[in-house]
């Protein structure tokens, strides 16, 4: 069963099991949740493969599992669907393994190039997968040799880099063809890089298997958890190469039902371009080219057949908006001119989170569209949700966690003829992410990023280590483990911070940050600026009671005011669209903003953001200053910015811009007409109120 119908993805479990079979199951069932097609294990006595000095003994000894534990590994793995197969390195252990009926037998890249056991392991007559890493053209002739001379029939040869990550420049992935014609082989790939899209292209260059390494925490150290996906993101991984093999096809020019569909309306037509009085012959300046609209019946003649045109007398009095006859002099058969008619976009919205504060301007705001007909659709889980009474529709759908969360949603998308899916909250963006495929198979565009981008976005911690290993400027920060540390944390923290800002992992608005200074703990106001100062006794019962589930928190320095955000509209990793705002109240909800024009230096946060991320579709960048006035990236939200109506109001359509991305439009950027232009509580004014 290692073979089937499409490439064929084994997620590398290796050794990030650490010698515990009970986190190995747990890792085969995420696999399989994820849709791995099969699982590898690394299997090496190191009493025979290492000296007892090294390193790779110390590592290999502390997580070996027994014949017995690999054998229920092995079993479990095909109860669910999986083949399974390991890397065994010496005669003693092949044998062994071999008798647990493994889908195949694999030769690791170090292994390559020792022939004998690679001709001991193509003597077992099962399906041979060998890895190229670290080898010359010469070694992997040698290698298939051997695995020949020992009865291999079934090679699947991996292209492999063998670094620790590989860098993308390094991974020479025109090497995966390659493979194939030279020996005549199934050609695949081993992936040491991060992140997925090395996996995805190489099934696009013909690999018909894909090893990608495995973990459920990247976050520890040693092994191989640094470059393995977790079990999420393998799972997106997954997706996208099963997308990349659809968008492989087959070579030359085929068109399909819906593109030849596209073809009768999408291609230019001639049309006239004034009133012409019947008998009259045509002029090259009265014959334009012109779509014809969806909903009129396409016809007419291609723009190649112009001269056919031109010179030709009509049959009747013409238009420029009334398809008619037009018939060339001596000749019987009409030529169809169809009428040019346009159209505004219909769009309807469907938003989440309709129960946010802010909300009910913010649909207000999308209605409010010059370009579009919009229609909004806002859902929520509580039924006195903000946003309600300002939507065209509203329904009450199960939180995100809930199993039933998606098919309402789609229920939703097909009753209403939903066109946009707008995330307003982190959860529900994951959560429709997840599905993607579930939510855009009914026509619907799912506006936020992909699950990768989102996840690194909404975690505080992934959030900065992806910034500064981009280059991105970003605060001190640690993660406190326990409430236990916490003290220790802090005082070690205090020596080079005056104050601390103590937050969780995941949270929006302000939820549960506090503020410490001098051992006085100071929570931040969820409406507002204000602080509740408390003694450190007091402040540890209460978090020790209130967060302690939440574990582990963020430590990072306090940072200096403003307050600042940056609401930013991309496309396809590149910046559309970037608007800095000043939050007039810096903490919790921003109820009160003022924007301004841009600077140089905030326009390229934004622009290395959207890049690094790859981002399309509307979100928000949260930053203050450091000692020395330069702008630190504190939070990244994977969701427009709830305040996002003051840019609105100042004049830069957000949401006509975004629904344009959704049309096929890309849009130019909109100059920032003033700044101080604020926006107030929508229980107040839901307009503009001016400059300050």
């Amino acid at each position: 069963m290692i073979h089937r119908s499409h490439c064929v993805v084994v997620a590398e479990i290796g050794i990030n099991h650490e010698g515990s079979v009970e986190t190995c199951a747990e890792m085969v069932a995420q696999a399989a949740w994820a849709g791995a097609d099969a699982i590898k294990l690394q299997t090496v006595d190191a009493d025979i493969s290492y000296d007892k000095n090294s390193p790779s003994y110390t590592l290999f000894k502390r997580s070996a599992l027994t014949p017995e534990e690999t054998a229920q590994i092995f079993q479990q793995s095909r109860r669910l669907g999986m083949a399974a197969f390991t890397t065994a390195v010496d005669p003693v252990t092949i044998d062994w393994v071999d008798r647990l009926d493994p889908d195949a037998h694999k030769v690791s890249s170090g292994l390559l190039t020792t022939t004998p056991i690679v001709h001991y392991l193509a003597s077992k007559g099962r399906p041979l997968i060998m890895s190229t890493g670290m080898s010359t053209e010469d070694d992997i002739q040698d290698a298939m040799e051997a695995a020949r001379a020992g009865g291999a029939t079934d090679i699947t040869l991996l292209h492999c880099t063998s670094l620790y990550p590989a860098a993308p420049e390094l991974l020479n992935l025109s090497s995966i063809p390659w493979l194939a014609d030279r020996w005549n082989v199934r050609p695949g790939f081993s992936d040491h890089s991060l992140g997925d899209e090395a996996a995805m292209l190489a099934v696009v260059f013909g690999a018909t298997m894909v090893e990608k390494h495995f973990t459920l925490d990247v976050t520890r150290p040693d092994f191989d958890h640094h470059l393995s996906l977790d079990p999420i993101a393998f799972k997106e991984m997954v997706r996208k190469i099963r997308v990349a093999e659809k968008m492989v096809g087959t070579p030359g020019r085929v068109m399909s039902d819906a593109e030849l569909e596209m073809r009768r309306w999408a291609h230019r037509v001639l049309v006239v371009t004034r009133d012409i009085d019947a008998h009259t012959a045509l002029l090259d300046s009265d014959v334009t080219y012109r779509r014809p609209a969806k909903d009129v019946e396409p016809g007419g003649l291609p723009p190649k057949e112009l001269r056919r045109g031109v010179g030709c007398c009509v049959s009747q009095f013409l238009e420029p908006c009334c398809g008619q006859n037009i018939w060339r002099v001596g000749n019987d058969s009409p030529i169809t001119l169809p009428c040019e008619r346009r159209y505004p976009f219909m769009t309807c919205i469907l938003v989440t989170a309709a129960g946010g504060t802010l909300a009910p301007l913010n649909i207000r705001l999308l209605r409010e569209s010059r370009r579009h007909a919009v229609t909004v659709v806002a859902v929520d889980s509580r039924p006195e949700a903000a946003g309600k009474d300002f939507a065209d529709h509203f329904s009450v759908v199960p939180p995100a966690n809930d199993p039933g969360y998606v098919s309402a949603i789609v229920t939703l998308i097909q009753r209403y003829g939903v066109t946009i899916v707008l995330p307003w909250s982190d959860e529900e963006a994951i959560t429709l992410a997840t599905h993607r495929e579930t939510i855009e198979q009914t026509g619907a565009l799912l506006a936020c990023a992909d699950l990768w981008s989102l996840h690194t976005m909404s975690n505080k911690a992934t959030s900065m280590r992806h910034l500064s290993a981009h280059g991105i400027r970003i605060p001190k920060w640690h993660i406190v483990e326990s409430v236990d540390s916490l003290q220790r944390d802090i005082d070690k923290a205090m020596h080079d911070n005056a104050e601390l800002v103590i937050k969780p992992m995941q949270s929006r608005g302000g939820r549960e940050v506090y503020v410490i200074r001098n051992d006085i703990v100071g929570q931040v106001d969820y409406y507002g600026s204000r602080e509740c100062h408390t003694d450190w006794a007091t402040f540890e019962k209460t978090y020790r009671q209130g967060v302690n589930a939440q574990l582990p928190v963020m430590m990072m320095e306090r940072l200096f005011l403003p307050a600042l955000d940056i609401d930013v509209l991309a496309w396809q990793g590149k910046l559309v669209q970037a608007v800095p705002r000043e939050r007039l109240n810096p903490s919790g909800i921003p109820f009160r903003g003022s924007i301004f024009r841009d600077t140089d230096a905030l326009t390229r946060i934004a622009q290395d953001v959207v890049a690094s991320l790859n981002l399309s579709w509307l979100y928000d960048i949260d930053l203050m200053s450091d000692a020395h006035g330069n702008p630190v990236v504190i939070e990244l939200n994977p969701r427009p910015s709830g305040s996002i109506a003051a840019s609105i109001h100042a004049g830069i359509p957000f949401y006509e811009m975004l629904m344009d991305l959704a049309a096929g439009i890309v849009p130019s950027a909109v100059a920032i007409p003033e700044d101080g232009r604020r926006i107030v509580p929508y229980m107040d004014c839901s307009f503009p109120v001016g400059a300050q």
